[in-house]
């Protein structure tokens, strides 16, 4: 839910969302701009071609799941925390 706000705070306002976060699977999936930071910015730019920088790999390892990193969905529904499809809207 989140992070569908965010989405409509950036495509209402025409407006950059600058998020601080741990969790690498919704970093990589839900932005178009990632800065990694270790001390100082190790990396930066898109999530498709920061996986493939030397920092990135020393941070992370060369066995991480390309999935994780680069897993995008998209879809014009919701779900209910059941994960069921909220057809409410």
């Amino acid at each position: 839910a989140l992070y569908k706000i965010i989405q409509e705070i950036v495509s209402n306002i025409k407006c950059g969302i600058l998020l601080i976060s741990h969790n690498l699977h919704v970093v990589m999936s839900q932005t178009d701009h990632v800065i990694c930071l270790n001390g100082h910015v190790c990396c930066s730019g898109a999530p498709k071609s920061i996986v493939k920088e030397p920092e990135y790999i020393k941070l992370f390892g060369k066995n991480i799941d390309p999935t994780l990193a680069l897993y995008q969905h998209h879809h014009d529904h919701d779900h209910l925390p059941d994960g069921s499809i909220d057809d409410s809207h």
